[in-house]
C-alpha cells in the first residue's frame, strides 16, 4: 500500500481534477461507475465520521473517503482497493482533494453555463472551500476582476492575500455590502453554510451564473428561492443529494417555485449543449457525492505513484 500525504497530493492540480472528473462522468454514462450515498455516524454531540463509497468498474478500483469532523476541524483520507485482489493499494490524503474536486466541478459547470464573455467573479463567503472555487472558474474564463464579500471584512482581507499569494494576478476588491457585489458580477460563488439566502434576487446582474457550494443540509439555504425559480438551467452534481439535503432547493419546491425534475445532473450535462442568451440566469449546485471523491483519489494515485 502506498500512502500519499497532503504535501504530496498538492502536486495534483486543477487541470488534473477537471480531466479526471470528466473521465469519470463519461464512465458513469457508460454504466461503469457505482455511486453510493455517504453514511454519517455521529460521535458524541458535535463530532462525526462520514464514509463516501464508490466503484469504478472499468478501473477495477473502489474508493472510500473517510472524513472526520472534530471540534469543527475536518480531516479526510481516501482508501483505494483493487477489486480483483481485494488488496488496499493506496491511502490518499483527501482534505485538499475535497476542496479541489469541488472547485473542478464548478469549473466544469461554469464552462458549460456561464457567458463566454464573463469577466467579473464574485465570491460570497471566503473560507477554505472558496479558494479552489476561484481557481476552478479561473481555469475556464478570463476573469479581469474578483470581488469578495464576507460579513467579517478581516476574513475577506485574509482571503485576498491568500489567493494573491497563490498566483492570482487580476484585480481583487472587497465589497462593503453584498448588493454591490451581485450588481457587478457575471459569475458568483456562494460558499457559506447560511440558513438564509445570502443575496437579494432583485440585485443580480442579468445573465449571471451562480455556483452554490456551501449549503449541504436541509437547514442551510444560501441560494435565493426566487433565483432558483427563474434560472433557465439548474445543473447539480447529485440529484438525490440535492433533493434530500439542499435546503434552498427544498424550500423552493415547497413554495412551488421550482420542480426537482427540472434539475440536470452533471454527467448528463456534459453531453448537452446549452442555449442561453445574455439575460438568462444559470445555476450549478454542488452537494457532494462519492464518485467525485473517487475520481480525484484515483487520478492523484495514477499521477503520483
Amino acid at each position: 500500500m502506498i500512502i500519499f500525504t497532503e504535501e504530496e497530493v498538492f502536486n495534483y492540480h486543477m487541470a488534473d481534477a477537471i480531466k479526471d472528473i470528466k473521465r469519470t462522468l463519461m464512465r458513469q454514462n457508460n454504466g461503469k461507475i457505482v455511486n453510493r450515498k455517504h453514511v454519517m455516524m455521529p460521535v458524541g454531540d458535535s463530532n462525526m465520521i462520514m464514509n463516501f463509497p464508490a466503484l469504478d468498474i472499468e478501473q477495477g478500483l473502489t474508493s472510500t473517503k473517510i472524513m472526520s469532523i472534530k471540534d469543527g476541524v475536518s480531516k479526510a483520507h481516501s482508501i483505494l482497493t483493487d477489486t480483483d485482489s481485494g488488496e488496499v493499494i493506496a491511502n490518499v490524503a483527501a482534505s485538499y482533494l475535497t476542496e479541489l474536486r469541488t472547485g473542478a466541478m464548478s469549473g466544469i459547470a461554469t464552462d458549460m453555463l456561464a457567458r463566454k464573455d464573463a469577466s467579473v467573479l464574485g465570491v460570497i463567503g471566503t473560507g477554505r472551500m472558496a479558494v479552489q472555487q476561484v481557481f476552478g472558474v479561473l481555469s475556464v474564463r478570463d476573469i479581469e476582476k474578483i470581488i469578495l464579500f464576507n460579513h467579517h471584512p478581516e476574513k475577506a482581507e485574509y482571503f485576498k492575500d491568500k489567493i494573491r499569494g497563490l498566483t492570482v494576478t487580476c484585480d481583487i476588491e472587497i465589497a462593503s455590502n453584498v448588493n454591490t457585489l451581485t450588481k457587478a458580477c457575471d459569475i458568483i460563488i456562494t460558499a457559506t453554510p447560511s440558513r438564509e439566502a445570502v443575496f437579494d434576487d432583485t440585485y443580480l446582474k442579468e445573465g449571471v451564473h451562480i455556483n452554490g457550494i456551501g449549503a449541504f443540509m436541509p437547514s442551510t439555504k444560501e441560494l435565493n428561492v426566487d433565483t432558483i425559480g427563474r434560472a433557465k438551467y439548474v445543473v447539480v452534481d447529485y440529484k438525490k443529494g440535492v433533493e434530500s439535503s439542499a435546503g434552498g432547493f427544498i424550500e423552493a419546491v415547497k413554495q412551488d417555485k421550482f420542480k426537482f425534475e427540472n434539475m440536470i445532473q452533471l454527467n448528463d450535462a456534459i453531453e448537452m449543449s446549452f442555449d442561453r442568451n445574455e439575460k438568462d440566469i444559470t445555476i450549478f449546485k454542488s452537494i457532494g457525492a462519492s464518485l467525485y471523491d473517487m475520481a480525484v483519489a484515483i487520478g492523484a494515485y495514477e499521477k503520483l505513484k
